[in-house]
């Protein structure tokens, strides 16, 4: 937790000097957060339906394609190191779902809590983006580019909404004896 408080405190230096969006905007977008995530957990679980199905096809056509290419017919294999990075991102956006669902009611609430949750997320989102260049050997530049850009629109928006989610939960009063 301590790599995630440096983390937040060096990107919020960063961003200091970069100018911000309209307070009519970063209010709307903070009052309204909690539902992109919804729409974003249910996107990314359809995006995991399609990901399990180019699994299953790659591994029941595996013997058919093993034995055209066996007779010079090619190959239209993925290839052990694309369902590698298949299993790796469902496991991701696993992880980005079970972190979106658990930062809804605090983003509602205005908790702090929530947007921590969404800075966990896009700390994961950049790691994994990095990860991801390791498949890409040709146009690695342009790739790392789009990381990198990426990157910086996620953490700018992310901190233009941080001052909007400062409340801590209450904590549940207790009966008296």
């Amino acid at each position: 937790m301590e790599y995630i408080k440096k983390a937040e405190s060096k990107i919020g230096e960063w961003l200091k000097p970069v100018p911000h969006l309209p307070e009519d905007w970063r209010k709307w977008l903070a009052a309204n957060i909690w539902w992109i995530m919804v729409i974003s957990a249910v996107l990314i679980c359809l995006s995991m339906i399609t990901i399990l199905k180019l699994i299953a096809i790659e591994f029941a056509w595996s013997p058919v394609v093993q034995s055209l290419s066996n007779y010079g017919l090619g190959s239209v294999n993925y290839g052990d190191s694309n369902i590698f990075f298949l299993f790796v991102s469902l496991v991701v956006m696993a992880a980005f779902v079970s972190i979106f669902i658990s930062a809804i009611k605090p983003l509602k609430a205005g908790e702090k809590k929530g947007w921590d949750l969404m800075f966990v997320a896009f700390l994961l989102s950049v790691a994994f983006n990095v990860f991801s260049l390791l498949g890409t050997f040709h146009n690695f530049f342009s790739a790392l580019l789009n990381v990198a850009i990426g990157a910086f629109i996620g953490a700018y928006l992310l901190f233009e909404l941080k001052s909007y989610f400062v409340k801590t939960a209450k904590k549940p009063k207790t009966a008296k004896k």
